[in-house]
């Protein structure tokens, strides 16, 4: 089989546990693009904070973002197709995480922003702190989300979080019963809250379409729950070894790790 796509999540699949590409990663991936495959990054990340990877890698592909909530194209700092949500909807999942005690995070047109820091946030702080000017993310500290959800032009998703799962499950139980929306887990004790008919694989399959290629010539790595749309709709859906059982039984095939060399080896078989 020939393929003409390689599709990848970020966090935990091209990115290692210190959110670094490795360096045989980057080298296989030099080969793939040499051989005239076409590379996308298909994430759950804002733009802002995938963009100092997308510069390394010398991708032309636009980016596939906030797990297809948009797409966006850096060469023309410009979204290309969106499907965000609405302002009440963000209204009543920012009052339900207040009555459980969850943590936000909430993705506007060109910004993160939070009320709070929690580890995720902090984490993602001391990442950015020595990036260069153009690709560091716009992270903001926020007074209150219900005035950035009435100025915002656009709020992309909501990532929702707590450090005890049972509190987080509950808090989301109350918002699908509230709000229809869709949820897809993107860690251990983070969910996803964007709009619903929004998946990487939906819009991957459209991007795919509008390239004139078939999802059948796509090989798709990934290692969550939001990324199993994308796995199963690809010619080869490719779970890493640090995957959750549930994405690798959707895989057609189980590479090691991310902090491994499971992408390289992969691209190995497959495609070089």
């Amino acid at each position: 089989m020939t393929y003409r796509v390689v599709a990848f999540d970020l966090d935990g699949t091209l990115l290692d546990s210190r959110r670094r590409i490795r360096d045989d990663t980057l080298a296989a991936l030099r080969e793939v693009r040499e051989k005239g495959l076409k590379v996308i990054v298909v994430t759950g990340r804002h733009h802002v904070a995938a963009h100092a990877y997308h510069d390394l890698l010398g991708l032309e592909t636009p980016i596939i973002c906030c797990n297809g909530a948009y797409v966006f194209d850096y060469a023309q700092a410009a979204v290309l197709a969106a499907n965000p949500l609405k302002k009440d909807q963000a209204r009543a999942l920012v009052a339900l995480s207040r009555r459980h005690g969850l943590h936000n995070f909430v993705y506007t047109e060109d910004a993160m922003t939070f009320e709070d820091e929690n580890d995720h946030v902090k984490g993602l702080r001391v990442w950015a702190e020595d990036l260069p000017a153009r690709v560091k993310p716009t992270m903001r500290k926020v007074d209150n989300f219900e005035e950035v959800i009435e100025q915002a032009l656009v709020i992309w998703k909501l990532v929702i979080s707590h450090p005890v799962t049972a509190v987080l499950d509950a808090g989301i139980a109350e918002m699908k019963r509230d709000v229809e929306v869709s949820y897809e887990s993107s860690w251990h004790n983070r969910m996803d809250v964007a709009q619903l008919g929004n998946s990487k694989g939906g819009r991957l399959a459209e991007w795919v379409r509008g390239q004139g290629i078939e999802m059948a010539d796509v090989i798709a790595f990934g290692d969550s729950d939001n990324d199993i749309s994308m796995l199963t709709q690809a010619g080869v859906g490719v779970a890493m070894g640090n995957s959750v059982d549930e994405v690798k039984a959707c895989a057609n095939w189980v590479t090691s790790g991310n902090d491994g060399d499971g992408i390289a080896a992969a691209l190995r078989r497959f495609v070089l």
